[in-house]
C-alpha cells in the first residue's frame, strides 16, 4: 500500500503540475509545486506550493483552492483508480527557511574569527592488565 501512495504522490506532482501550468496563470507571481503528501488511507492529499513574491501568496492560494475540484476530477479521470484523495493546497515555507539559513551562514563566514588559545591536555598512561591467580 505504501508503494501505491508514493506512486500516486508522484503522479499528482507531475500531472497536476502540468495541468495547473496549462490552465492557470498568476499575474506577477511565480508558483511552483514543491511536494505532495497523501495520507495512508488515500483520503487527503496536500499539495505544497512555493510562491514568489511572498505578498502574492494569498492570491495564488485562493485561485488554486478555487481550481482544486477541476484538478481533482481531471486527475481522477486520467488515473482511473477506485479511490482518489481530496486535494488541498498549502504554502511551502521550506525554500524561505532555507534562504534564511543560507543568509545567516554567509554572514558568519564574513565575520572575523575570534582568537582562541590552545590548551594542552596530558595523556594518561595506559593501565597494565591485572592477572588473576588460579
Amino acid at each position: 500500500m505504501k508503494h501505491h501512495v508514493e506512486r500516486m504522490e508522484k503522479f499528482i506532482l507531475t500531472e497536476g503540475g502540468k495541468q495547473i501550468a496549462k490552465s492557470l496563470e498568476f499575474d506577477g507571481a511565480l508558483s511552483t509545486i514543491t511536494g505532495v503528501k497523501i495520507d495512508k488511507n488515500l483520503d487527503n492529499a496536500i499539495i505544497k506550493v512555493s510562491v514568489w513574491p511572498e505578498k502574492k501568496e494569498d492570491e495564488v492560494l485562493k485561485r488554486l483552492r478555487d481550481y482544486r475540484f477541476e484538478l481533482q476530477s481531471y486527475l481522477f479521470k486520467k488515473l482511473k483508480t477506485w479511490k482518489f484523495p481530496k486535494i488541498d493546497f498549502e504554502i511551502d515555507r521550506g525554500p524561505e527557511n532555507a534562504a534564511q539559513v543560507e543568509k545567516i551562514l554567509l554572514q558568519e563566514v564574513e565575520m572575523p574569527k575570534l582568537k582562541t588559545k590552545k590548551i594542552k591536555v596530558a595523556a594518561k598512561k595506559p593501565r597494565k592488565p591485572r592477572l588473576k591467580k588460579i
